[in-house]
């Protein structure tokens, strides 16, 4: 491998505050700084390669992030709810491919739609509403047939 001239690593606090809340004034260094890199960016968005490169995007993109109108409220509960379904040994565990058995945790995320349905009550579509409802009905079922089983 080639030995490469190392340029000396500057550190520079970009930060509007001071330790104690007090509005920092950049430093001259800092300043400079800070118009030295603004002036690169401002020439490399009017080099045309870099503007060509930018309409026609990078070659291989990666996937975004999920929409979030593609993951509707209902299917939301529907992914809690699910595992809850495994913590309750009604449906086998992905990584084992057993049924498990986790009160506690499968309480949990029935609290946590408790929870959901509170704060968000009045302002769930029909559906929505309904999947809620018949969702924690059914878990709640479950959990108390459970545990029943489980204490005797």
């Amino acid at each position: 491998m080639e030995d490469k001239e190392q340029k000396p690593l500057k550190v520079v606090d970009k930060r509007h505050f001071t330790h104690g809340g007090e509005r920092r004034e950049p430093d001259a260094a800092e300043a400079a700084s800070i118009k030295e890199t603004s002036a690169s960016q401002a020439s490399a968005q009017s080099h045309p390669a870099v503007k060509k490169e930018k309409a026609s995007g990078p070659k291989h993109e990666a996937p975004g992030p999920v929409e979030p109108e593609s993951l509707g409220f209902a299917e939301f509960i529907l992914s809690l709810s699910s595992s809850a379904f495994v913590n309750l040994g009604q449906i086998s565990n992905p990584v084992t491919g057993q049924l498990d058995m986790d009160l506690e945790a499968a309480g949990s995320i029935i609290d946590v739609l408790q929870i959901l349905e509170q704060k968000t009550r009045g302002n769930l579509t029909p559906d929505e509403k309904e999947v809620m409802e018949k969702t924690l009905y059914q878990l709640k079922l479950l959990y108390v047939q459970a545990r029943q089983r489980h204490l005797a």
